[in-house]
């Protein structure tokens, strides 16, 4: 069966999982983890892409990258994943890949969405339990967009930047935003199913460029109609992701569609 093409629109950022193999430890020292974000400068810079944010973690990779070109983010992972695997093989005298598979990613829009998918990203090392404060993990883009610590790799979504004008305003704002809790469960689903995360105009547009496909879907089978329901749970229930989108984005057509099942 061939690999599902990922989804892609360009000049929005995607957000990217990257696990390591679970045989060979993908970073064992503070070397390991300057050389990726030396490997991951170098190839963004080669293809044009903005780096808003990462997380190394000693087993996985969290990034948040937007590419100014169509296939430019896949070809930056491409490079970086040879980079580094080359690097890793000479380390431990080795051959091979040093990732599991293919990596997974989601295309995000919207402004409040990026600006969480960030924090998804820097507050990786929490959720894995390495820290209990973001500020002590050195090997994130926290201590740049929360504390305003320089950092070469990232350069801030415009998101982001318009969360205030000053940089002291605006990184109190962003780690307030964080403080407010993420649903990070939600965000996890659409990367690993490459689906589309945002707000309701980026997923219409979604919709259009991709249907169903770029529209994330619930786990398990759908349930049965209860005895009882109305004719219009069920058409809820039944209507695609993409055409119930199409049907939200107007309510005439909406209601036009409940008084037919009325009749």
């Amino acid at each position: 069966m061939p690999r599902r093409s990922r989804l892609e629109v360009v000049g929005s950022p995607q957000l990217i999982l990257q696990r390591g193999l679970a045989t060979k430890p993908t970073f064992r020292c503070a070397t390991d983890f300057r050389r990726y974000l030396e490997d991951l400068r170098a190839s963004s810079a080669l293809y044009r892409c903005k780096v808003h944010a990462y997380a190394l973690l000693p087993r996985e990779v969290r990034l948040l990258v937007t590419g100014d070109d169509p296939g430019a983010v896949s070809r930056m992972m491409q490079s970086l994943g040879r980079r580094y695997a080359y690097y890793v093989n000479a380390r431990d005298d080795s051959a091979g890949a040093c990732w599991e598979g293919r990596y997974h990613s989601c295309p995000i829009g919207g402004d409040s969405h990026v600006v969480l998918a960030c924090g998804y990203v820097e507050l990786s090392p929490i959720r894995a339990g390495f820290v209990s404060n973001a500020a002590a993990y050195r090997w994130s883009s926290y201590a740049c967009n929360a504390l305003g610590i320089p950092d070469p790799a990232i350069d801030p979504p415009m998101a982001y930047l318009a969360l205030a004008e000053q940089g002291s305003d605006r990184r109190a704002r962003y780690r307030a935003l964080l403080a407010d809790g993420l649903d990070s469960a939600t965000i996890l689903m659409h990367i690993r199913q490459g689906r589309a995360w945002g707000d309701a105009r980026f997923l219409r547009r979604v919709a259009r460029m991709f249907g169903d496909r770029g529209i994330v879907k619930p786990r398990g089978r759908p349930g049965k109609l209860k005895p009882g329901s109305s004719t219009v749970s069920h058409l809820l229930i039944t209507l695609s992701p993409f055409l119930l989108t199409c049907c939200l984005d107007s309510t005439h057509t909406l209601a036009t569609i409940l008084q037919g099942t009325q009749s």
